[in-house]
């Protein structure tokens, strides 16, 4: 198959249709036509990635975040940009990104993917909210984030000992909409995944 086929496919021809020019999800670098054998995913095409996927042969690596340092991996005239983009090249690599279409789904697959790696029972909404069946204080679900995702240094900020239900997932940069709805209900914990947050 080739790479654009099967952006398409995962992309979905219906969310193409939908959001036109206006989404990220697209090609960043490389030959679309380029017949596809092998497929590395990233969270982010770092450099490291990069040289792991051009030893290990990828054809096609996917990417969810930017890979040129701006949401819209607009590609500036400068010497960062321009090392990055020769290290994409070097390794061979159709890039694309995979993240708009992927929170706009009927049940968001950034949300769906961390709940079941945790494993935790309760009722989701699909998007941003989730119920466990059982309370946890902050501190265990703080705890068990960071043995099931290998993270070295969460950060807990208010109340670490009180039980709680309903938690917001704020998994990715949501805008503000996402606290203001945290903010205005009876949610107890949000759980936020990025730097801005």
């Amino acid at each position: 198959m080739k790479a654009f086929e099967i952006m398409n496919d995962i992309i979905g021809e219906d969310f193409i249709k939908y959001a036109g020019e206006n989404t990220v999800d697209t090609l960043k670098v490389g030959n679309p036509e380029k017949e596809v054998k092998k497929i590395g995913t990233c969270l982010t095409a770092t450099p490291e990635v990069l040289r792991q996927a051009k030893e290990w042969g990828a054809d096609l690596l996917i990417t969810h975040e930017p890979t040129f340092y701006s949401h819209r991996d607009v590609m500036e005239d400068t010497d960062l940009i321009a090392k990055k983009l020769k290290l994409v090249e070097e390794s061979g690599v159709v890039l694309y990104r995979y993240h708009d279409s992927m929170h706009a789904k009927a049940i968001d697959e950034i949300s769906e993917g961390f709940l079941q790696r945790m494993g935790w029972q309760g009722e989701f909404d699909g998007k941003l909210e989730f119920v466990l069946a059982e309370p946890k204080t902050p501190l265990e679900i703080a705890e068990e984030i960071t043995a099931k995702l290998g993270l070295r240094y969460p950060r807990i900020v208010g109340c670490r000992d009180g039980k709680v239900r309903k938690i917001i997932l704020a998994l990715g940069s949501r805008g503000p909409a996402t606290y203001n709805e945290f903010y205005n209900s009876d949610f107890e914990v949000i759980i936020g995944g990025e730097l801005c947050e």
